[in-house]
């Protein structure tokens, strides 16, 4: 697994704090399954729950919060070259069988069902230049396309070529993306039409415009040009950002 190289720790103690704040708010116990019917385990009870898909919900969020808070716990306390550095899918597949079985998006922050139902607009402008397809979505160019691939290869939910309003101001990143498992929101650029008169300097506009939003490099906001994705090692490295 590619090595990452910037740790924020204080977006990983913000994290931590979040998911201890949100672990009150779940039923305790486990989730258990037997001749494919789910129970509820507590304290040497079991009650079937099969019926009852809130609760399996619950209870799959809560079995990831506890992993994810030890693991977080550990990386914050211990030396960067015995940082653990497991993605929340791969944390998810060490679980048993029954959490195994429910749909990934059961291990979701509870935001992401406000955030999907309510889609950005798109950018309608220039459409003939969106000829790079992957499932099904064109991209502008042939990098886009990589790191729509990417960010979809890591569980990670995006829109791409979408416009919205943050206060104010209306903004258009390439890709608006979402981690489904801590609900915190980034905004990727790719800069790569720079033989376009002016380009350097719409670029700076909308740099400062993302900053005056909120939106910062090393913490919310990736921003790479042709050469950062000519190795599909540094598209990852990125994500790796997102996902830490």
């Amino acid at each position: 697994m590619t090595k990452i190289t910037i740790i924020n720790e204080a977006a990983l103690r913000k994290e931590l704090a979040d998911i201890k704040k949100e672990l009150t708010q779940f039923p305790e116990g486990q989730l258990y399954i037997k001749n494919k019917f789910y129970y509820h385990r507590h304290e040497g009870k079991e009650k079937g729950i099969t019926r009852n898909p809130d609760l399996i919900r619950q209870l799959a969020r809560y079995k990831y919060l506890q992993i994810r808070e030890k693991q977080l716990e550990n990386n914050l306390s211990q030396p960067i070259n015995k940082f653990d550095h497991r993605t929340p899918r791969q944390l998810i597949a060490t679980l048993s069988k029954a959490y195994q079985t429910v749909p990934e998006s059961y291990f979701y922050h509870p935001s992401v069902e406000q955030w999907l139902a309510n889609p950005p607009r798109i950018n309608t402008l220039n459409p003939e230049n969106a000829k790079y397809l992957y499932q099904d979505i064109a991209y502008r160019s042939l990098s886009e396309r990589e790191i729509a691939k990417k960010l979809d290869e890591n569980g990670l939910l995006f829109y791409c070529d979408s416009r919205f309003n943050v206060g104010i101001a209306e903004i258009s990143p390439d890709f608006y993306i979402k981690n489904p498992f801590n609900g915190k929101i980034f905004l990727w650029e790719f800069f790569g039409a720079f033989h376009i008169p002016n380009y350097g300097d719409r670029m700076n506009n909308k740099m400062a415009t993302y900053a005056k939003m909120g939106f910062t490099e090393n913490d919310n906001l990736i921003a790479t040009f042709e050469h950062h994705l000519r190795d599909t090692n540094r598209i990852q490295e990125m994500i790796d950002r997102i996902i830490w």
